[in-house]
């Protein structure tokens, strides 16, 4: 990309929590330069500093808190006009239809929303670890005739599950996967989000507590898993792109009273025997040449850190590493403390940042790889 461009874009779902994350990210990309914010009908009109209940710990950019909000519906609005991409932090109940319109516009969307993701010509993208499965977007109807297509990144702890899994599947192959997170409460989004909010009365039912149940967030992760480690065939006569990886995934999952950062626990069963050093060793060398290649401005050596000590990863130590965008990983052991005695052959622990990586982190990364690869002009 030419270092002197930059690219206008837009941000939907503005003032909610990953669209707010969204905005602090952007703030002072090398890439890009928001010029618009969408939100709902509440909003609009009024400026986004008074617009949106900031709940980060940084101040809201003073650029793009003058900016006016404007509603999410409609694409032609001229606060959209110069924007080539819009990344997308909508609520799954409105996000099907206006992601689509965006994408009828022309426009590249980069999507955090569920609703595509399962769409047999969207990839559910995470950049360190199937960037090649952008290439079906020239499958995309609207992207032979305008440009605009539609790239999803996966659900929060989906993102931290296969980056730890990918360069494990690539060396050993994976048979059975069991995943049991621990989830914070900023994955719950705003308004509403349990502890950011203390007026609120979820507050009272989650500091203190576990809460065993998280709706669809099971079924994202043994879905959408098998969807990304999988393969692509962009040549399908039949238009089935995608061939889902041939392994079994289970998950549990689990809302926790932390604030920041998903913790999971991954029991492996592998395809090849290996040890736990070479397991370590995998993981700490994952880089794919690719994105060495490319210097893409939010990525920094390998997505993966090994830990070594016992008691890591931990949300309040490691949760910040590589600003967010890193998957720590540690507790590398056998399967089980008898051996023999295990159907799996592994377990780790590995620590996600849910609005980070595990969000908004994943589409600008995914934004910065199709510009690089030519696919946004």
């Amino acid at each position: 990309m030419n270092n002197n461009r930059i690219i206008n874009v837009g941000v939907l779902g503005a003032t909610g929590a990953v669209g707010q994350r969204f905005i602090q990210l952007l703030e002072k990309h090398q890439w890009f330069r928001v010029v618009a914010v969408g939100a709902s009908s509440n909003s609009v009109g009024k400026l986004y500093r008074d617009a949106v209940h900031w709940l980060l710990p940084t101040d809201i950019p003073v650029e793009i808190g003058q900016l006016k909000v404007v509603g999410c519906d409609d694409p032609s609005h001229q606060a959209f006009a110069s924007c080539q991409i819009v990344f997308s932090a909508l609520d799954s109940n409105v996000a099907t239809e206006i992601e689509e319109k965006f994408r009828v516009a022309g426009k590249a969307v980069f999507s955090n929303s569920k609703n595509h993701r399962y769409d047999s010509d969207v990839p559910i993208m995470v950049c360190s670890v199937n960037p090649e499965h952008s290439e079906v977007i020239l499958k995309q109807k609207a992207y032979q005739q305008n440009k605009g297509f539609i790239i999803t990144n996966p659900n929060c702890s989906t993102t931290g599950i296969v980056v730890a899994l990918k360069p494990i599947a690539n060396q050993f192959g994976l048979h059975e996967v069991v995943a049991f997170t621990m989830q914070s409460i900023s994955g719950a989004g705003y308004p509403g989000v349990p502890s950011l909010d203390i007026s609120n009365i979820f507050y009272f039912f989650i500091v203190g507590n576990v809460v065993p149940f998280i709706g669809e967030e099971e079924e994202k992760i043994e879905i959408e898993t098998k969807k990304i480690l999988g393969g692509l065939d962009c040549n399908n006569v039949k238009s089935e792109y995608f061939s889902n990886y041939p392994v079994m995934v289970s998950a549990h999952t689990n809302r926790v009273p932390v604030v920041e950062g998903h913790t999971i626990c991954l029991s492996i069963k592998l395809k090849q025997s290996a040890t736990i050093q070479q397991v370590k060793d995998c993981l700490e060398n994952y880089y794919p040449k690719e994105l060495q290649s490319l210097q893409l401005p939010t990525f920094n050596g390998n997505p993966i850190v090994v830990l070594e000590q016992n008691n890591r990863p931990q949300p309040k130590l490691d949760v910040n590493k590589g600003n967010g965008l890193k998957v720590s990983v540690g507790r590398i052991r056998d399967g089980s403390t008898s051996p023999g005695e295990s159907s799996f052959d592994l377990r780790m622990t590995l620590l996600v940042h849910n609005t980070v990586l595990g969000a908004a982190g994943s589409s600008i990364q995914n934004a910065e790889y199709c510009i690089a690869k030519g696919y946004i002009q």
